[in-house]
């Protein structure tokens, strides 16, 4: 990881737990911290580390922050559910050549939106850091990561969801499907992961998902993703509604995943008796 001669940090935070993770353990590594929060999304409280927030089409404000703040690098986590508004962009004069770009992308997938902030926060001088590189711990291993591995079916069922799930985020539309049989059942949409797993639960409770068939939650990062945000993660929770889904297992991309709490969600798949399994890209 940087040292603390590379200047101030910010943690651009969305929802959930990681960006405070991520806070945390820069905090603890000795750099100098601050949370750049994305408005209607941060919503975990970072204590006594400075938070400065700002609407997600602000980057005039955002530009405003880092300069005052001295901020030199940036790791990216957690959750936006809303999507910017073009009419509420607000750009310094050094990106306005950006702004056809980010009108285009507001219309197109997730990575096409991603790459575009990524090239902007690049232009306003600062290095943006990927998690891998802060926190190598949080990334997915391959192989058994639960007590429990997937029978001969489930590794014919992960490989054929590994496979609709490169499709799908080739289509730069989700990153996670989930399989029966080797049939994908439901795609990840707008709605993210969770809700993915609510309508698969939907589905089972509806009678359109035999009960007795095992199934699998399969994420992968999408081709040629832009591996500095947007990685596919997984935790506890995710666990508990697989659960809930009626899932016999989740597989996720080694090596370009995360698990958070990985102690916490190993124990939540061993209690339900659901397997986790890191998925090696020559798997197929």
């Amino acid at each position: 990881m940087a040292s603390d001669d590379d200047g101030r940090i910010g943690v651009l935070a969305g929802s959930g737990d990681l960006p405070l993770l991520l806070a945390k353990h820069l905090v603890k590594a000795g750099r100098d911290v601050v949370i750049l929060a994305i408005d209607g999304e941060a919503d975990r409280d970072f204590g006594a580390i400075p938070v400065f927030r700002a609407p997600i089409e602000d980057l005039r404000a955002l530009a405003a922050i880092l300069r005052r703040e001295g901020v030199k690098q940036i790791v990216m986590g957690g959750g936006v559910v809303r999507r910017p508004r073009w009419q509420a962009i607000r750009l310094p004069l050094r990106l306005l050549p950006v702004l056809p770009r980010a009108v285009r992308s507001l219309v197109a997938g997730d990575d096409a939106l991603l790459r575009t902030a990524h090239h902007a926060l690049e232009q306003l001088g600062v290095e943006l850091l990927p998690i891998q590189a802060v926190m190598p711990e949080l990334i997915t291993p391959s192989g058994p990561i639960s007590a429990l591995a997937p029978n001969k079916a489930d590794k014919a069922a992960i490989v054929a969801g590994y496979r609709a799930a490169k499709e799908l985020g080739h289509l730069d539309i989700g990153q996670a499907v989930v399989v029966f049989g080797t049939r994908a059942v439901a795609v990840e949409g707008i709605e993210g992961t969770e809700g993915l797993l609510d309508r698969v639960a939907a589905l089972r409770d509806h009678g359109r998902i035999a009960g007795s068939r095992r199934g699998v939650l399969v994420k992968c990062a999408k081709p040629g993703q832009d591996e500095r945000s947007d990685l596919p993660t997984i935790g506890p929770e995710t666990v508990r509604q697989a659960v809930a889904a009626g899932l016999s297992g989740i597989a996720v991309e080694a090596g370009r995943s995360l698990i958070l709490d990985l102690n916490g969600t190993i124990t939540a798949a061993d209690t339900a008796g659901l397997y986790l399994w890191g998925i090696d890209g020559g798997e197929e």
